[in-house]
């Protein structure tokens, strides 16, 4: 027993000396010491990144490109799936570690993938993609980045974005039903003034028909030249009530699309004049121009930028009620003004009173105490102006009223 004593007490001071030398070897050369704590710390770190990869709630995986005979890209392999993506697809991860994309997408959807173009050119070319796809299958949209962590080598992330795609396309569906309702009140606001300009002409037809039939009926004679230039009045006014017409038409085609065009804002302006040029003449009021040299372009919609001019020059010729027609004038300048095109629409009718100035781009307010006027008019306008990212300003006095719209000016790139 004595021994066995001895010999327990020799193996533990045996023990104890290993361990101190050991202790005596970790002090005299600690990048051992180092070592081995970096090597315990980039395990744990190697615990932690497979642990974040498996419970990221986007997809990512991580493929190898698969080449041909002749050293051509021609599919993807996958070499590791998480969880997130798999339940995306609805395959678990043993169905996919290993197989051939082409094939598990075959067996998915029946076709092949929808990807596999994009990845072969980003493991080709090094370059990172951002885009967003739709699997018709899922009925599904994914947000997805890809990008080569080293030749060969391909990594996915995805993201299931359908919820907030398909909210954009209910919000943008609403916007443009909200857009149609205004479009069709701004052609309702233009109306009586359309009717108005179709009248003129139509009044100027009737009385040349009228006066020809009545020397007719009264056995006078009316010679060749005074007919053939009854004929060619005639001629104008009705092509005048065309171009209106066809206005209105192309209106109304254009309410049903928001495609933005490249406008010439002179060239719009001169569209306008065209349109309401009878309207001006028959009470009496002086138009006057004062166009910039340059050239001025905005981006947008040409159709509702002409019907904002169209309802401002309508208001000013319907203020002129109360100035006599001699000083009836109605001023149009254009300009740019720090990158921007600047419309300027003046006349010197009668003044917008302080307490309503503030009110008159509000829906449904109006001045007018006929009752006739909705009020829609300039709240139009003034939506129009902002959808285009403009600017809208009135300024009055006692001597003229002025309203200035500003567009971001719009210059091609080169």
């Amino acid at each position: 027993m004595d021994k066995q004593r001895e010999n327990l007490t020799a193996a533990d001071k045996k023990s104890e000396e290993i361990i101190e030398d050991k202790r005596a070897v970790q002090i005299a050369d600690p990048s051992k010491n180092s070592v081995a704590g970096k090597d315990t710390e980039l395990a744990a770190s190697q615990v932690g990144y497979q642990d974040l990869f498996d419970n990221m709630p986007n997809g990512c995986v991580y493929y190898k490109v698969l080449l041909d005979e002749a050293e051509d890209p021609v599919d993807l392999v996958y070499i590791k799936v998480n969880s997130a993506y798999g339940r995306n697809i609805g395959r678990s991860l043993s169905e996919l570690i290993g197989k051939r994309v082409t094939a598990v997408f075959q067996e998915l959807t029946g076709e092949g993938f929808p990807c596999m173009e994009t990845y072969l050119n980003v493991a080709l070319l090094g370059e990172p993609v951002n885009f967003t796809q739709y699997f018709d299958q899922q009925d599904k949209w994914y947000s997805i980045s890809a990008y080569s962590p080293q030749p060969g080598y391909v990594v996915e992330i995805s993201e299931d974005i359908t919820e907030q795609t398909k909210a954009e396309g209910e919000r943008r569906e609403r916007e443009r039903q909200v857009a149609l309702i205004e479009r069709v009140a701004s052609l309702g606001a233009l109306a009586a003034g359309v009717a108005h300009e179709i009248n003129q002409p139509l009044q100027a037809l009737k009385i040349m028909a009228d006066s020809m039939i009545y020397w007719y009926d009264k056995g006078k004679e009316t010679s060749v030249e005074k007919v053939i230039e009854s004929c060619r009045k005639i001629s104008v006014q009705a092509g005048y009530i065309t171009s209106i017409v066809e206005w209105m038409q192309d209106s109304v085609n254009k309410a049903w699309s928001d495609a933005p065009e490249e406008v010439d804002v002179k060239k719009m302006i001169q569209r306008v004049l065209i349109l309401v040029q009878e309207r001006l003449r028959a009470h009496g009021i002086q138009l006057r121009e004062n166009s910039c040299d340059n050239s001025l372009m905005v981006w947008g919609d040409s159709r509702r930028l002409e019907e904002i001019v169209i309802i401002i020059l309508v208001n000013a010729i319907d203020s002129f009620v109360c100035v006599d027609q001699g000083a009836r004038e109605i001023r149009i300048t254009t300009s740019c003004v720090e990158e921007r095109a600047v419309i300027e629409i003046s006349n010197n009718g009668p003044a917008i009173p302080d307490d309503i100035i503030g009110k008159i781009f509000e829906p449904f307010f109006s001045s007018s105490k006929s009752g006739t006027k909705l009020g829609m008019g300039l709240a139009i306008v003034k939506s129009v102006v902002n959808a285009h990212n403009g600017t809208i300003q009135v300024f009055s006095s006692n001597q003229q009223v002025t309203f200035r719209i500003e567009f971001p000016q719009y210059r091609q790139s080169v």
